[in-house]
């Protein structure tokens, strides 16, 4: 069996620009903008419990800032709405950009601890993984015999 934990942080600054306010089309009420600047950092790991016990790990930090209109209230909604939007839009993106390395990296593992030996992904057809596992099979079998 493997665990997997994913431990993200946040750390955002908000610049509200009072100075700039826009009109709003909807309402007669002034829409202030503000700026975002988020940093996010991701911790990334993966543990096999398996008799050979491996364990992948990496982080991984970006930074995105853009401006946002927002209603400019007394519980600032606004920014959390706004705030909330950007943190999910970057936990995406930092996903997809990780998974295949990751995902790719804990097969590559995965196999060689199954097979005893690296094997290349582009060489791993469903008949060579096949024929791998036959052969680990009949070791196992032989070593099995001479006991």
């Amino acid at each position: 069996s493997s665990t997997s934990e994913w431990n993200s942080v946040h750390v955002v600054e908000v610049t509200s620009d009072r100075d700039n306010n826009v009109q709003d089309g909807t309402s007669d009420c002034n829409v202030t903008r503000a700026t975002y600047k988020l940093i996010s950092n991701i911790y990334l790991s993966m543990a096999s419990t398996s008799s050979a016990k491996t364990k992948i790990c990496g982080s991984i930090s970006k930074e995105k800032e853009r401006t946002f209109p927002y209603n400019a209230d007394e519980h600032n909604v606004g920014h959390l709405v706004n705030i909330g939007k950007m943190i999910e839009d970057m936990e995406l993106d930092i996903r997809s950009s990780i998974e295949p390395l990751y995902l790719s990296k804990a097969k590559e593992i995965a196999t060689s601890e199954l097979f005893g030996e690296a094997v290349d992904e582009a060489d791993m057809t469903p008949g060579r993984l096949h024929t791998m596992m036959l052969n680990q099979a009949v070791l196992a079998r032989a070593s099995l015999d001479k006991k």
